[in-house]
């Protein structure tokens, strides 16, 4: 009740202050406030209180207020609570309180200022609610080419990433046969397989800019109409009498080839054969082509079209661009089959390689960056296994942590795991006892440093027991030592940290068999 108070008595602070700066923008005769200053503390303030002066600053008579008062606005209708959302093809799509924007949007449509009209397009295009699309409609009716654009890409958009959205404005768009309008509202149905997307993709292919060529091919096929095939397929034929303006097209070609692969299925032949040349490309050709190649592998999705990309990252005289663009398709797959090739892959000798696996499995586990990191963590790397190690020590479990650490080679990493745990005091005495048994001197050493910092004392005979195994070990090593060689430098030093590790937590946990572990041997030499 205490806390719901508060909070009403903060929002009537906020209120009033909202009140009190909108008052003095209003009121402001001498042309004296700073206007800027004032919209950008209502934005801070985050008070609807203070809405009614940002829609009439809208209409001001300057650019740059009517821009910032937009800015304020949009600021009051994002979501209070969840941040932007995450595109699989990456970029974000900002949330807000949709009907609360959509009325500051339907005032700010109406404005005659261009550049405000093109922000308006962006926000509706983030906007979940079905009331986006009628105020996306009248754009397309708008006095400019450019805000026409803009709101037929909005909605290409909305088809593609949000749920239920209609696809009637971009119908009556194609229908209607604005030139400029043509491509990207047949592209928006094509994402849908809408059949009326046909005809005016191909007349786009056969008259348009290059540019405009490229995307009508990509959108051929996505759109999956086998009648596409025969203008597609010359371009990839080296004996075709073809332009060079086409012979240019061979790479966006060989991609929609892949993305209408999962839609020939009704003739098996045809299938195989378009398949066999998009695997082909894939595996031996140009290296400008196989990454198209594989990119249409990946949007046709496949079980076998993923063994293609995962063959092309697990080849390691392949080349390294080709590998790391297999790898950045398989994170934009997400199919959790592909982890064992990506846990693989950040072991690799190329440092690119590396990186993107890792990025790929975070794509894979999106949900779950605790296991995206214990895979990390097993690289020999540090480059890949330091970060790992770094988040594991804040975020990770425990017992997971602690199990994993006698797995891990490198000193550094398992010391930030290590310092981790103890900054955040645990101690999973079950899996530290396993550690302080273990034939491994160095995770002794760590599981020590670990259970003497938690003053866990049930865990003292463990450590009295550690401390003695790894005295006898230090000895046993020393005297069968014939040479310094490194390794035998390496193995003594280990031995050597466990048992100052083991003697320390010993003294901080009261073992009883402490000083039995100090005389375990009479060395004048010992560590």
């Amino acid at each position: 009740a205490h806390a719901r108070a508060s909070q009403a008595d903060t929002g009537r602070a906020r209120d009033a202050a909202a009140r009190a700066v909108a008052a003095r923008i209003e009121d402001d005769p001498d042309k004296t406030a700073d206007r800027f200053g004032l919209i950008d503390a209502l934005s801070r303030i985050g008070s609807r209180a203070g809405e009614a002066v940002l829609l009439l600053l809208l209409g001001d008579d300057q650019g740059p207020i009517r821009s910032r008062a937009f800015d304020a606005l949009t600021s009051l209708a994002r979501h209070p609570s969840e941040g932007a959302r995450r595109l699989p093809t990456g970029g974000t799509r900002a949330r807000y309180d949709d009907a609360l924007v959509l009325r500051y949007l339907g005032e700010a449509v109406a404005s005659n200022d261009t550049e405000l009209r093109k922000r308006v397009v962006a926000a509706l295009r983030d906007v979940d609610d079905a009331g986006a699309e009628p105020l996306l409609a009248r754009l397309l009716e708008d006095r400019e080419a450019e805000i026409r654009v803009a709101a037929c890409e909005a909605l290409a958009f909305r088809a593609e990433h949000v749920e239920g959205a209609s696809l009637e404005a971009l119908a009556i768009a194609l229908r209607e046969g604005r030139r400029e309008l043509v491509l990207p509202a047949a592209a928006g149905l094509a994402g849908k397989r809408r059949p009326e997307a046909f005809q005016a993709l191909l007349l786009v292919l056969k008259a348009g800019e290059q540019p405009e060529r490229e995307r009508s091919l990509l959108a051929l096929g996505t759109l999956g109409d086998r009648r596409a095939l025969e203008e597609i397929e010359p371009l990839l034929d080296p004996d075709a009498e073809i332009t060079d303006e086409d012979r240019a097209l061979a790479p966006t070609a060989i991609e929609a080839l892949g993305r209408m692969l999962p839609h020939l299925g009704a003739d098996a032949e045809e299938q195989a054969r378009v398949r066999a040349l998009v695997e082909r490309t894939a595996r031996e050709g140009a290296a400008h082509l196989r990454t198209r190649a594989l990119t249409g592998l990946r949007h046709a999705g496949d079980e076998r079209s993923r063994s293609v990309l995962e063959a092309a990252v697990s080849d390691r005289f392949e080349d390294a661009a080709v590998r790391q663009h297999a790898i950045r398709q398989l994170g934009e797959l997400g199919h959790v089959a592909s982890e064992p090739t990506l846990a693989d892959a950040i072991d690799d000798d190329n440092a690119g390689v590396r990186r993107d696996a890792v990025a790929a499995l975070g794509k894979l586990f999106s949900e779950e960056p605790t296991r995206t990191n214990l895979i990390a963590l097993r690289s020999r790397h540090a480059d890949v296994s330091a970060p790992a190690a770094s988040f594991l020590a804040r975020h990770g479990d425990p017992v997971t942590l602690v199990a994993r650490m006698g797995e891990i080679d490198n000193d550094d990493v398992r010391r930030r795991l290590r310092h981790g745990l103890v900054r955040r005091g645990e101690c999973p005495d079950q899996s530290v006892r396993t550690l302080l048994s273990g034939e491994s001197a160095s995770a002794r050493a760590d599981a020590a440093w670990i259970a003497g910092a938690s003053g866990h004392e049930a865990l003292a005979p463990d450590v009295d027991a550690a401390a003695t195994r790894s005295a006898k070990g230090w000895v046993e090593l020393e005297q069968a030592t014939l040479s310094e060689d490194a390794e035998s430098s390496s193995r003594l030093a280990a031995h050597a940290s466990a048992w100052r590790a083991s003697l320390w937590a010993a003294r901080r946990l009261g073992g009883g068999g402490l000083e039995a572990a100090r005389t375990a041997v009479g060395q004048a030499e010992a560590p």
